[in-house]
């Protein structure tokens, strides 16, 4: 499944290998994902079902022909997880245990408003968040407790961004974003031995807050150059584990976490 509703897009472009100056930091590849603006004159909306997923799409103006809104997500139907339940029933355990259950569910959730507040001014305000789930239960022959494990991951982004038209051909963009990835990874296992639950957990995380500026004077219909400046702060966790039981405050943990400064500019000259 696309990680984007495809009802919410306007452009997509990626550039592989040769970036782009104001893509600096980025080592292989960009996906540069542009929403489109919200209908400006009337209500609308789209509803796509499929046995495996379904997505809504809805639009309309906010304040007619001055400001509107778009908001679209995507939602399994549930046919991943309950067809998958009951796979250990029937089969022989042998020294195996018996898979009792297991699944997988996600849903993703675009949003985004746009305010021309005049001729010379324009405000965006964008939001994207998605979560993944995959989860199974498991259980030993002869015995009345199961175990279970469960993975699930999720990206969140929200922005602001002030577009200012200097000129027919000299605008610049002021973005505040804020973007987070988390992922996560819980073992629950019964320890017969003493009568009791144990759990293990991985975390990665990964945090960003950013303000930059970009700016694009067109020379000529075929030269145009563009400049501006990126501060980040970026938090960095790439694995927290905890191991421990459920009802006693013994654990392990691993905090190699860190936080990376940055402040960058650059200047693109397309010829």
């Amino acid at each position: 499944f696309s990680a984007f509703n495809g009802d919410a897009l306007q452009d997509v472009t990626l550039y592989t290998g040769d970036l782009p100056a104001r893509y600096g930091g980025n080592l292989s590849s960009v996906l540069e994902v542009t929403m489109r603006e919200g209908n400006r004159k009337k209500y609308s909306g789209d509803i796509h079902i499929s046995p495996v997923a379904g997505s809504v799409v809805v639009e309309g103006p906010v304040k007619k022909d001055r400001a509107s809104f778009l908001v679209s997500g995507k939602n399994d139907t549930g046919i991943l997880s309950a067809k998958a339940q009951g796979i250990g029933h029937g089969i022989p355990q042998l020294c195996l245990p018996a898979l009792v259950g297991t699944g997988y569910n996600f849903y993703d959730l675009n949003a985004k408003v746009n305010w021309e507040i005049n001729p010379y001014n324009r405000l965006y305000i964008s939001m994207y968040n998605s979560r993944d789930s995959r989860f199974a239960t498991w259980k030993a022959k002869d015995s009345k407790h199961s175990d279970r494990f469960r993975f699930y991951w999720g990206n969140l982004s929200v922005s602001g961004r002030w577009n200012h038209l200097f000129s027919p051909t000299f605008f610049s963009n002021i973005t505040l974003y804020y973007s987070q990835f988390n992922n996560s990874q819980i073992m629950t296992v019964y320890n017969e031995s003493v009568s009791q639950r144990e759990q293990s957990k991985t975390n990665s995380r990964l945090r960003d807050w950013t303000l930059k500026t970009d700016s694009e004077i067109a020379i000529g219909e075929k030269h145009r150059t563009r400049f501006g400046t990126v501060c980040s702060i970026k938090y960095y966790a790439p694995e927290m584990s905890y191991i421990g039981s459920v009802n006693l405050n013994e654990n392990v943990r691993d905090t190699t976490t860190g936080n990376v400064y940055s402040l960058e500019t650059y200047l693109e000259d397309h010829w």
